[in-house]
């Protein structure tokens, strides 16, 4: 018999899968969300040296952590490299 799926299970196969569609998804990126945008930043710039083209990310934090234990509800930024309102949207409609 396998094991019941958890929260992170779900989240991880989540994150997996936009992965596949050229998005950064970071788990536990930095403390505070300027943190996240910049590990992000960090990430496209690695992988765009390696011919790659992420079109934009996604992740928590650790504040973030935070508040999915004591409230349940986990906060997911996100968003494009050209800071293209439409774009990040978009993006974030994958994450649901």
């Amino acid at each position: 018999m396998g094991r019941k799926k958890t929260d992170f299970d779900r989240l991880r196969e989540c994150f997996n899968q936009i992965n596949k569609e050229k998005i950064i998804a970071i788990h536990n990126a930095g403390y505070t969300i300027d943190e996240g945008v910049h590990d992000a930043f960090e990430v496209f710039h690695h992988l765009k040296s390696k011919n790659m083209s992420p079109e934009g990310f996604c992740f928590y934090n650790f504040q973030d952590i935070e508040v999915a234990i004591n409230y349940n509800l986990l906060n997911i930024a996100f968003g494009d490299f050209t800071d293209n309102e439409e774009k990040s949207l978009d993006i974030g409609k994958k994450n649901n």
